[in-house]
């Protein structure tokens, strides 16, 4: 009754879970838990730390997202400050969570 979905790539994940028909709604009544690349699939946006810049998940929890909150000496070329910033830019006005290594939240949906 949990699926759990790793870190990694989230593009790739993104886009095989797009192709495969009732995905989302074979979901219903589990427990959902993802780290870094693999919760980042589940917002809507997120911040994608390596490629430094904004992009759309499968927005299964309303919201924008930044893993790896402020990990400078495994991110040290993020501008953090400028991630927060361009994510609540873009596009529609949605709550952004932003963890640091080792945080993690629940979130209801």
């Amino acid at each position: 009754h949990v699926v759990y979905i790793k870190g990694g790539e989230a593009g790739l994940f993104i886009e095989t879970v797009k192709n495969t028909p009732d995905w989302t709604a074979s979901l219903a009544g589990k427990t959902i838990v993802g780290t870094s690349a693999g919760a980042e699939a589940l917002f809507s946006y997120y911040y994608h730390v390596v490629h430094r810049q904004v992009e759309a998940g499968l927005g299964i929890i309303q919201g924008k997202f930044i893993p790896h909150w402020e990990a400078r000496e495994n991110f040290p070329l993020v501008n953090w400050s400028h991630a927060y910033q361009e994510l609540q830019s873009y596009k529609e006005d949605l709550p952004i969570l932003k963890l640091a290594e080792g945080e993690f939240t629940v979130q209801h949906i």
